[in-house]
């Protein structure tokens, strides 16, 4: 009996074994030192700055600091976009860059520019913060919120948290940082006697004044020191204010009026308080503080989260009587959960897998050859996880799981050809098939930033898996098998299986002829059954909406005279765009649907919760009135024993939410629908808030939302300059209502292009004086606007002190601010210079308009859209809008432009997908030219993955499944996996005709494809059964259901493509000719 020959050429086959021995041990022993995170850490580089300044009006603060900062922003390289958003009190500038920029390096660059502008800017407005959209090298993601109660202020319940809480939670081995909030900041509030210092000849900005120059510690400069010795040296000099221990307020000096110094304490009142609230947050009525526990990367989130645990429940002990400590939020939950449910996964497809190729093999050695090849896969794999860095998260584990049922189909493939052909020369076919795969998955990196911070992870594990299931299919499964003996080639079953393969071959032969014979038709059935995209042409060119002044091309011409034609759009488009659409329309319009977006939840039973959302209705009333209304629906809540906990969240003046949620045995009762009734009888009692109850039976809503922008069409203007660029806003305000004809009854000039949802309507008062009145009575506007400024009620902002050891901001304002009314404002008299007196209704007009109260702007170009809701069909609708957009664009000067900014469903990013699938497959073609020296051949390979699409296209539609990142997840995958069928068949078809060239083409077509379709049927299987516990969580599982749906789909139908389509790559022979062989 001849001897097993040996196939590990260079190593012994024991020295292999123990080397892929010792490797899984190595990989078992890095799963405690992997990073468990709940999503992707990787984030876009950018940074936000923002700042306050209490009270300013949105022009005034884009002018003095939006401006000044994005002109020195300007500066820095490696810059994307700067986008700026300018509203009342304050603003926002984000700075995007390119994705290989260093943002910690440019954080320091745009910090140094901020500290060098700072002179420049107002002296109310706050510094500018820069906050880092990313994590630092150290930083992962916040997994636990604790929320600290108490009956305290909340600046006390802050000063407990920091002292007693903090601390101990940072020791925690593991966590990178504790932040605090919800505590209202202190301030020193000096409060003047408006009519006092009136009396005394006294200003506003004197005791502001008076105040910095007493207390302000700045830098005077340097000198040259000269000692006796004539030795020079470098110093500087320091001007110290007078905050000493022994300081007093009183004793600030303010003026000299009539011979005597005016002191503070004789026109003021100083104390130290909490600053006005802008926002409240209560549980049960109490005030809370939020504390959030970030941890370290590349760490176990779920073992820290669990030590951060235990640490404050030995600190809940410790906290005094009335105060209480909770968990709000721990992201480690869900992440165990995911985990489980990913664990689950894995089991019941490895399971189902071993049982798969148990019921086929019917053989325990080939299925032990096929479990420990697997699990030398997973844990080696671990071991480059590690020295990766790779995170294990939602989308790698999705990538883990995946992988099963691809890397033992190396496997598979090698075990059956050592099996019968008793050689390693399948060795190329696996390389190529690893190859087209792992080709297919770099693409990912080429995506857009968004879906690249998804998907890296999941295309990074599933690449390292697939090429280590290479080397352990070539390396360790000759040498495995040299020890585990499988039965031998030519048992009674395969001669039985040979017998059937003969008559399946003269009926398939049968088949390919016919195939072959009328191959046009074929291929004109698989275009339309794919679809071609004409339904993305356009109505009309030029397609983006707008409209200038230059003449259209011929082409555009002849396109909108033929293609464009509204017989053409509306009678026989959309019959052109079924007939030739095919499965690709369906799918595009599945993704219509879709949009990509979350669309549903973890499938889990959760707790009744009725949510009161209040609004306001009135326009001016301030927070503290919303949160007098708030604490009057709390005093009814807290009467009844059946709630377990409300919350009340105010973050600003005009919203607020209050969460209510029910003991256990009350989550069913009738209870919730009794308090509800009761909660809707009482916001219908408040008059200048509107409410929405939601959560227990029919949702309840007393809103008409009258106060809110309600568009459906807009015209985007953009420009430098924006005074000119509101002026011809407002002319094509004006335009539209004229041009609407009634179907346009209002137009709003608002910020940016987002209109579509709905945006509250604030209204600015103009003020408009009259200045030949106020120059015939010895005045003029700047000393009206000083008296008028009297009234304001805003706090004007002196200095930061560090007073008796409190560093706290000093804000002045005027005792008699909260007195006064519109009423006084225009009633009171005022003395001009020449002493005569006036009111300011006499010489002055207020004038009300609808606004939003914002400024957009975008790599320094002003956004203004001008946006309205027109009545009528869509034809007049949109005929409207081109010739307003037409008339604004002929009138707009250089550097000006109008677009629309109607918005119509586009799936332009998708297309942008297409064109990487393209990629994809262009890749895949590059490398089986390389690795089949051919032309020809990879042509054919490629051509089975848009047949493959074809299942994904009708699968998604018939079943209308949600589309997300998976699906586009699985039509990369599709484009590896399934040529590696292709890739077998052509790999032994190639050896064949090289071995016997004289046999003909479809005889050694045959034979390739006889040896090769049972490891092809076992290979797809398994990857099918590898897929099917991801659809038993059904269609609301984002990621995991919509990609084993495509995948699957797609596999099914490559089967189809291989056996009727593949044949088509054969010459059509003479029928004499092949009667004769």
């Amino acid at each position: 009996m001849s001897e097993e020959p040996k196939y590990s050429t260079f190593l012994s086959n024991f020295t292999v074994n123990i080397v892929f021995v010792l490797l899984i041990i190595v990989g078992a022993a890095m799963i405690p030192l992997l990073s468990l995170q709940l999503n992707p850490t990787r984030y876009l580089p950018s940074v936000t700055i923002s700042w306050s300044w209490p009270e300013a009006p949105v022009r005034v603060v884009e002018r003095e600091v939006t401006s000044v900062l994005e002109g020195v922003l300007s500066t820095v390289t490696e810059v994307e976009k700067i986008t700026s958003t300018t509203r009342n009190g304050g603003g926002t500038i984000t700075v995007e860059f390119d994705r290989n920029a260093d943002a910690r390096m440019k954080r320091f660059e745009i910090a140094s520019l901020i500290r060098e502008s700072r002179k420049h800017l107002p002296t109310g407005v706050s510094y500018p913060t820069i906050t880092m959209n990313m994590p630092s090298n150290d930083a992962g993601t916040t997994i636990l919120a604790f929320r600290l109660n108490g009956n305290a202020s909340p600046s006390y319940i802050y000063s407990l948290a920091e002292t007693v809480v903090k601390p101990e939670i940072a020791m925690v081995d593991g966590v990178y940082d504790v932040g605090i909030y919800g505590a209202t900041p202190r301030e020193w509030e000096l409060l003047y006697d408006q009519d006092k210092m009136w009396s005394l000849g006294l200003e506003p900005r004197m005791v502001s004044g008076a105040i910095r120059n007493y207390l302000m510690e700045t830098e005077l400069g340097g000198a040259l020191e000269i000692d006796t010795d004539g030795t020079e040296k470098k110093t500087y000099m320091t001007l110290l204010g007078n905050d000493s221990d022994n300081f007093k307020w009183e004793e600030i000096p303010i003026a000299k009026v009539g011979g005597r110094i005016i002191h503070l304490a004789e026109v003021a009142d100083v104390k130290l308080k909490d600053q006005r609230p802008s926002s409240y947050y209560r549980i049960n009525g109490l005030n809370t503080i939020n504390i959030t526990v970030s941890a370290e990367r590349n760490v176990n989130n779920i073992k820290v989260a669990k030590e951060v645990k235990r640490v404050v429940d030995q600190l809940k002990d410790e906290l005094p009587g009335g105060y209480s400590m909770m968990t709000a939020s721990d992201n480690t939950v869900y992440l165990k959960e995911e985990i489980t449910k990913n664990i689950y996964r894995a089991v019941l497809s490895v399971i189902l897998l071993l049982l798969f190729v148990l019921a086929v093999s019917r053989e325990f050695k080939y299925l032990a050859v096929i479990t420990i090849s697997l699990v030398a896969n997973i844990f080696i794999a671990f071991i480059f996880y590690y020295i990766f860095k790779l995170e294990i998260h939602l989308y790698s584990l999705a990538g883990i799981t995946v992988s099963f049922g691809i890397i033992i189909n190396n496997t598979i493939v090698m075990t059956d050809h050592i099996r019968y052909k008793k050689n390693r020369q399948v060795g190329i076919s696996l390389v190529a098939a690893t190859m087209t795969t792992v080709g297919a998955l770099v693409v990912i990196f080429f995506l857009s930033e968004e879906l690249k911070v998804m998907l890296t992870d999941f295309a990074a594990v599933v690449i390292i898996n697939l090429i280590v299931s290479l080397f352990i299919a070539i390396l360790f499964i000759p040498a495995l098998l040299d020890k585990i003996k499988l039965a031998p080639a030519y048992s009674a079953v395969v001669i039985k299986r040979k017998r059937r393969v003969i008559r399946f071959s003269r009926w398939y032969l049968e088949r390919i002829d016919f195939v072959i014979n009328h191959r046009g038709w074929f291929v004109a059935i698989a275009i339309l059954a794919f679809g071609l995209p004409v339904f993305y042409l356009p109505d009309t060119l030029p397609k983006d909406g707008t409209i200038n002044n230059t003449e259209l091309t011929k082409f555009q011409a002849f396109y909108n005279n033929t293609l464009g034609k509204r017989k053409y759009i509306q009678d026989i488009k959309p019959i052109v765009n079924k007939a030739l659409g095919g499965s690709l329309r369906l799918f595009n319009d599945r993704i219509a649907a879709s949009r990509f977006g979350y669309y549903g939840g973890s499938g889990g039973v959760e707790r009744t919760r009725l949510n009161v959302s209040i609004i306001l209705s009135e326009e001016g009333l301030p927070i503290e009135d919303m949160n007098t209304t708030c604490i009057g629906l709390e005093n009814m809540l807290a009467a009844y024993s059946e709630i377990d906990m409300f919350t009340t969240t105010i973050p600003n003046n005009e919203r607020a939410t209050v969460s209510i949620t029910f003991y256990p045995e009350h989550d069913f009762s009738i209870f919730p629908f009794l308090l509800k009734y009761r909660v809707e009888d009482y916001m219908n009692g408040i008059g200048s808030y509107a409410s929405t109850v939601t959560g227990v039976g029919q949702a309840f809503s007393n809103n008409t939302y009258s106060n809110y922008f309600m568009t459906s069409s807009s015209i985007m203007l953009t420009g430098y300059d924006y005074d000119a660029l509101y002026g011809y806003a407002e002319d094509l305000r004006e335009r539209l209502i004229e041009s609407g004809k009634g179907r346009i009854q209002e137009a709003y000039i608002l910020a940016g292009t987002n209109l579509y949802f709905q945006n509250r309507k604030v209204y600015r008062n103009l003020l408009d004086m009259d200045k030949f009145f106020l120059a015939d009575r010895g005045s003029d506007v700047r000393f009206a606007f000083s008296e008028a400024g009297r009234y304001s009620r805003s706090a004007s902002f002196a200095l930061n002190a560090f007073i008796n050891g409190v560093s706290a901001p000093v804000n002045v304002r005027s005792m008699q601010s909260e007195e006064y009314d519109y009423w006084n404002f225009n009633n009171t008299p005022m003395a001009t210079r020449t002493g005569q007196s006036v009111k300011l209704k006499d010489f002055s007009n207020v004038v009300s308009e609808i606004t939003d109260n914002n400024i957009v702007r975008e790599d320094q170009q002003y956004i203004v859209s001008v946006g309205y809701s027109f009545v009528g069909n869509t034809e007049l609708g949109r005929s409207i809008l081109e010739r307003n957009i037409d008339e604004t664009s002929a009138l707009l000067p250089l550097g000006f432009a109008a677009k629309s900014g109607q918005h119509i469903y586009s799936w332009d990013q998708e297309k942008a997908n297409y064109l990487l699938l393209f990629l994809v497959i262009l890749i895949i073609y590059v490398i089986c030219a390389i690795l089949l020296e051919s032309f020809y051949q990879p042509f054919v390979v490629i051509c089975l993955i848009p047949f493959s699409f074809i299942g994904v296209f009708l699968v998604f539609h018939i079943f209308k499944i949600p589309a997300d990142e998976g699906v586009f997840a699985a039509l990369i995958l599709l484009c590896g996996i399934v040529v590696n069928a292709t890739l077998y068949i052509l790999g032994d078809y190639n050896i064949i005709r090289k071995k016997r060239p004289s046999m003909p083409e479809r005889l050694a077509y045959m034979k390739a494809f006889n040896s090769k379709i049972i490891p092809i049927y076992l290979t797809i299987l398994a990857t099918i059964v590898g897929l099917v516990p991801f659809l038993l969580s059904g269609k609301s599982e984002r990621f995991w259901f919509p990609l084993a749906a495509a995948t699957i789909s797609g596999l099914i139908f490559s089967l189809i493509g291989l056996f009727v389509y593949q044949p088509l790559m054969l010459k059509k022979e003479n029928p004499s000719k092949r009667d004769k062989k």
